[in-house]
């Protein structure tokens, strides 16, 4: 799996671009002080297009965590899995949501943080 396209919009923030047959997968790794993304928006724009986010936080008393990420199927045919996991002794809050365009064919789609 390759990595997608970064599309700035405004300082922090951005796009990631996924093709017809494309594959990506995408790591977050938030460790105690650590900086909480802006919003992570994925758009798979053509058919076949995949996309598998993973990720893991810790954060410390002082901490908090904001993680927000929103996949976008465009076209048909497209899956996406969200999967985060948290140790948390601060505050943290995960925002995943998954916009799938009316009338677009077959999708399989997963958000989860046990």
């Amino acid at each position: 799996m390759g990595h997608g396209r970064y599309i700035p919009e405004t300082p922090g923030e951005g796009a990631i671009i996924i093709g017809a047959g494309e594959s990506r997968q995408l790591t977050l790794l938030l460790l105690p002080g650590d900086k909480s993304p802006g919003p992570i928006d994925v758009y798979l724009e053509g058919p076949g297009a995949e996309v598998e986010i993973d990720g893991l936080y810790l954060s410390g008393e002082s901490d908090e965590v904001d993680i927000d990420i929103t996949v976008h199927h465009i076209a048909p045919h497209c899956s996406s899995r969200q999967n985060l996991r948290g140790i948390v002794a601060g505050r943290a809050g995960f925002h995943g949501r998954i916009v799938v365009a009316p009338r677009r064919g077959r999708h399989g789609c997963t958000s989860a943080e046990p």
